[in-house]
């Protein structure tokens, strides 16, 4: 296997962005559903409303600013959001993910101006496939997947 330095996944990533720019989130949403032939209910709405979610929903979720993705994760979609809510807001645990420390300190915008996208889903194959295509797509800010593959440094 031949080895990439950080700089070439920057680059990658960055191209990888602006062609996924051009479609919006949604269509790219339904595109990845489509290629794994997996059905599933989608439900947007402002994230600062996130105490409305029924809280025995399941499924994948997809916090957005704007057009960037901020986070992308799966399981019981009521309890996440509270968790995440309260990292986005600055209240953070040394053992909470480097992602969320990174974004907290170096992006500058405020959790009720994001969007939660969520889809329900309750096959556990169904939520690792949906949610891994998600994370590669869109490169989230907050995922450690994606500070760990772009080489960041808090």
């Amino acid at each position: 296997m031949k080895r990439v330095d950080n700089n070439h996944f920057s680059l990658y990533n960055t191209h990888m962005k602006q062609q996924n720019s051009i479609m919006p989130i949604d269509e790219q949403v339904q595109k990845i559903l489509d290629f794994l032939e997996i059905k599933a209910e989608t439900i947007t709405k402002p994230f600062k409303y996130h105490k409305d979610i029924h809280k025995l929903l399941k499924g994948i979720y997809i916090l957005i600013h704007e057009e960037t993705v901020v986070y992308v994760g799966k399981g019981n979609i009521a309890d996440r959001q509270r968790k995440h809510w309260k990292k986005a807001n600055g209240d953070l645990k040394a053992k909470d993910p480097e992602g969320w420390h990174w974004l907290v300190k170096n992006y500058k915008s405020h959790p009720k101006d994001w969007t939660i996208k969520y889809l329900i889903l309750h096959k556990q194959t169904e939520l690792s496939a949906v949610e891994g295509c998600l994370i590669h797509n869109f490169q989230p800010l907050a995922n450690n997947e994606t500070f760990i593959d772009e080489g960041r440094t808090l």
